[in-house]
């Protein structure tokens, strides 16, 4: 997996909740780029499926248009996990 893909893992594991525009910027990422790489972490974003099942989009309550991720089931497995691993 590259180490971009894990970046916007980890991104969304220390602070879930935030919309794509805002991990691409913070991340340094173009928009389609981060959008690729979610989409490859996501269990479903937009019409595509089929990703690793580790985080989850849902819709702004503010902004319909807008989708919150956050981790999903798995996402939150493997971020106890690491944490376990790593002492945190």
């Amino acid at each position: 997996m590259p180490v971009s893909i894990v970046r916007a893992f980890v991104a969304v594991a220390e602070e879930e909740g935030r919309i794509l525009s805002e991990y691409a910027a913070r991340l340094d990422f173009s928009r389609a780029n981060a959008s690729k790489h979610y989409i490859e972490l996501a269990d479903r974003i937009g019409p595509r499926t089929g990703g690793r099942k580790l985080l989850a989009a849902r819709e702004n309550p503010d902004n319909r248009r807008q989708k919150e991720i956050r981790l999903a089931d798995h996402g939150q497995q493997l971020r106890d996990e690491l944490l376990a691993i790593l002492g945190g």
